[in-house]
């Protein structure tokens, strides 16, 4: 063996010091009065303590001062003894000992006797530990300290009994004296039960006298008793009668109860139908506000888009006069120059040159006024076209918005700037304004009405 499995062997034969054996043995078998009918297998209660102590000594011995580490720490015997190890069978001992299963230990025992036979440490220890003369009287010595421990396990055992004894003596004797008292108690009872029978005899005299009392009674009672069963019958029919009309009326409510359940069922189908149609009409409902909204959009939307298309016509038309006039004034402004097209050559007369430029102003004023109004016709229709864009997003945009509040302003101050009269470049606004300011507030409180009307069908 090892230096680690030496140490664990001697750690369990420190264990194995340390159990009371003796103290035990004579706990287990404190019933048993004689000491020498005590055995475990083929053990004496002396000779077990006796094998144990020696077996774990003479280990304990060679292991420190004799063969020590060449001693084998598993062994497998091929024999009844079988295989095992040093420190797996003392742990073993030790905790069949602990719980006093001395006659499961001997296997165990038995294996490690063989153990120290065979290594030849079980008779003659190498390093003499014991004479045989003091192993003899070790084992006296451990017989007479294990028959010491049995003897006073037993008598306290029998202190225990003779304690017991008294208690069961002193019960009896209460009982005794119990008993006692219920006799005295029975005899003056019984001088009563005299006077009780007296009195049951006067009785019984008296009762002589009213029996014909009692008799007539009874014939009484009889013809009463039969008038009671003619009525009994009567109520009988009339109570059968009763239970009939009453198990028409219950299988009646339970035929109800029947349809009931069924129209039951079919209610909570049609809920079930229900409860799971509404998130899809949630879901609808917010679409139908949202499209609500974009209807409301597009309709003013629409309303400037198209007066932006009634403007193409006009815009056309500037768009092709511009250039026409351009020409016919340019070829007004060569025909005055050249005395309509008659004299060529230019001749530097500053007076002719200063009239034929007033005889061309009208001309150039006409141009001016021609693109001055393709201008203007221009930007009304620009400014028509993106009133229609900015109207067609105001609800994307007021959807942003989560304070109800906020988006209602938004929204009416988007309206008012939409509704603004056009401007045009170099004016600040049209002599006409695009809408009166009537209709204008009048537009406006029916947008207002359309968002409250959206803002309830909102979940």
């Amino acid at each position: 063996m090892n230096v680690t499995q030496k140490q664990q062997v001697l750690d369990q034969i420190a264990i194995f010091k340390q159990i009371d054996l003796k103290g035990l043995i004579a706990e287990a078998n404190s019933s048993e009065p004689d000491f020498d009918k005590i055995s475990f297998g083929e053990y004496s209660a002396s000779a077990f303590l006796s094998a144990c102590n020696r077996v774990i000594t003479q280990l304990e011995n060679e292991l420190e001062r004799g063969l020590g580490l060449n001693l084998p720490f598993q062994y497998n015997f091929h024999n009844e003894f079988g295989n095992g190890n040093l420190q797996g069978d003392i742990s073993n001992i030790n905790s069949l000992i602990n719980s006093k299963q001395f006659q499961n230990a001997i296997p165990f025992l038995n294996r490690l006797i063989y153990y120290e036979i065979l290594n030849g440490f079980w008779d003659k220890s190498a390093v003499k530990a014991h004479p045989i003369d003091e192993l003899i009287l070790k084992q006296i010595s451990e017989r007479l300290d294990l028959i010491s421990q049995h003897l006073s396990e037993y008598s306290q055992a029998n202190q225990r009994l003779i304690q017991e004894l008294e208690s069961e003596k002193n019960a009896l004797t209460e009982f005794f004296n119990q008993r006692k008292e219920e006799l005295n108690t029975i005899t003056k009872n019984l001088q009563a039960s005299n006077d009780q029978v007296n009195q049951i005899n006067t009785l019984v005299t008296n009762s002589s006298v009213t029996e014909e009392k009692i008799n007539g009674i009874y014939r009484a009672q009889n013809e009463k008793l039969e008038e009671i069963k003619k009525a009994f019958e009567i109520q009988g029919e009339t109570f059968n009668q009763f239970n009939k009309t009453a198990d028409e009326l219950k299988q009646n409510l339970i035929d109800r109860i029947s349809n009931s359940d069924e129209k039951f069922k079919q209610f909570e189908e049609n809920l079930k139908y229900i409860e799971d149609k509404k998130e899809f009409i949630d879901q609808k409902q917010e679409e139908i506000i949202k499209l609500t909204g974009f209807a409301a959009d597009a309709s003013l939307g629409y309303t400037f888009n198209r007066r932006s298309g009634q403007l193409e016509k006009s815009v056309k038309f500037w768009r092709w006069a511009v250039p026409a006039m351009t020409v016919i004034t340019l070829g007004w402004v060569a025909a005055v120059f050249t005395q309509y097209f008659s004299n060529f050559n230019f001749t530097p007369d500053w007076n002719l040159v200063l009239m034929n430029i007033v005889k061309t102003l009208p001309m150039f004023a006409v141009l001016g006024f021609v693109i001055a109004q393709y201008s203007r016709e221009r930007s009304i229709q620009e400014e028509y076209a993106f009133k229609s864009a900015v109207a067609m997003t105001i609800t994307a945009y007021a959807d942003k918005l989560n304070d109800p509040a906020n988006k209602e302003k938004m929204i009416i101050e988007s309206i008012q700037k939409v509704y603004e009269a056009p401007k045009i470049h170099g004016e600040k606004t049209l002599k006409k304004p695009l809408l009166n300011s009537k209709r204008i507030n009048e537009s406006i409180d029916h947008l207002i009405e359309v968002l409250k009307q959206i803002e309830k069908l909102k979940p």
